[in-house]
């Protein structure tokens, strides 16, 4: 219905609309109300005719950050395959999940976790959520805790008070380490990506088999992994001087901040 509205053509009628989905005016009418009270429409009192709401506005925003997240992390997303050899994640924050926005395999590695882009990972599993969950606001670690977490392996954080002490830990590392709490026998490295107000926006990780994460390359790739999230966070405006001063951003908005 919303697709039915264009440039040449920015207001409607209930019929036009209906007309549009070829569905009553009775059922469109219904289906009004819904988007008029989420602000994705409005209705002129004098016309009756629709248009667009101010909500429509927020949502292409919010596209158009997506896809300038993507074009400015991909070119370091490659980079670090040439560096480490494994497969890297892009991930973005939605309520208690974490959505696989980019992902740039490893070749000739086969993909380790069974991931497409677009789908949705719960924030106490998994590097970059992990990374995530130490950075979005106290209401959303509350909502995560309310629930039941799902135990995906036998080392899945699913205790409300190890989690706590999880994300106290990623703050003041600057990373998340995780090993075979998603699956048995990989690990990765999660960093969150901050832009200029220093809000959590994203996160990138990079994943393979724990053997070369616990081996003697830990620490080349955890510092690895840590320059390429602050490089990306220094693209979308994040200040150099709030990323250096410490593991952690000098604002956050993160859970006791």
């Amino acid at each position: 219905m919303l697709l039915a509205f264009t440039v040449e053509q920015p207001t409607l009628t209930l019929g036009d609309l209906a007309r549009a989905v070829d569905l009553s005016k009775s059922t469109v009418r219904r289906l009004l109300l819904t988007l008029d009270d989420v602000g994705l429409v409005v209705r002129d009192p004098e016309t009756g005719r629709y248009r667009l709401g101010t909500r429509c506005l927020e949502l292409g925003a919010a596209a158009q950050a997506s896809i300038d997240l993507r074009g400015i992390a991909l070119p370091v997303m490659r980079r670090l395959i040439q560096e480490l050899g494994e497969t890297v994640y892009l991930l973005v924050p939605r309520a208690t999940d974490a959505i696989c926005l980019e992902i740039v395999e490893a070749r000739p590695r086969v993909r380790v976790i069974a991931t497409d882009i677009g789908m949705a990972f719960p924030l106490h599993a998994g590097a970059a959520p992990r990374a995530l969950l130490a950075a979005v606001p106290a209401s959303v670690v509350r909502e995560l805790l309310a629930g039941s977490l799902q135990p995906y392996t036998p080392h899945t954080i699913v205790d409300s008070a190890a989690l706590q002490r999880d994300i106290q830990t990623t703050r003041a590392a600057g990373f998340t380490f995780s090993v075979d709490d998603m699956v048995i026998g990989i690990a990765g490295i999660g960093v969150v990506i901050w832009n200029r107000n220093v809000e959590p926006v994203a996160a990138i990780s990079v994943t393979g088999m724990k053997e070369r994460f616990l081996g003697p390359e830990r620490e080349r790739f955890v510092s690895t992994v840590v320059a390429a999230g602050h490089e990306i966070s220094r693209a979308l405006g994040c200040s150099a001087d709030r990323l250096s001063a410490g593991a952690w951003p000098s604002r956050t908005g993160a859970p006791g901040s």
